[in-house]
């Protein structure tokens, strides 16, 4: 069974690494940065509590969703270039080791034993 410190670990250094990924990239800085890597996330706050629970809602279908956590999880960030492409390699096999035990957790719990 996947134990949640692992989710939680791997979640804050996703999140760390697109807030360096987007200064690198000059996306927070200034008025008209580009996307982040986040920016779905981002784009959930609404003029109202009914928009902001609609955004929340429709974020699970929207395919920026899934983009957005497809590039996390093959730590697809600025600063992973040339020699640096190994280290990004290891965190890749993690994030499938990751992604493996969470769907056989979640199939675990879906037949209702334990794997």
């Amino acid at each position: 069974m996947l134990q949640t410190k692992w989710i939680v670990f791997l979640a804050m250094a996703f999140i760390l690494c697109s807030i360096v990924s987007g200064v690198i990239e000059k996306s927070y800085l200034g008025e008209n940065g580009g996307p982040a890597v986040i920016e779905p996330f981002f784009a959930l706050e609404g003029t109202s509590t009914w928009d902001t629970l609609g955004n929340v809602i429709t974020l699970p279908i929207k395919l920026s969703t899934y983009q957005s956590l497809w590039k996390m999880f093959m730590w697809d960030y600025a600063f992973f270039t040339s020699g640096y492409g190994i280290v990004q390699l290891i965190l890749q096999c993690i994030s499938v080791g990751v992604a493996l035990s969470l769907v056989l957790t979640v199939a675990g719990l879906i037949r209702g034993t334990s794997i």
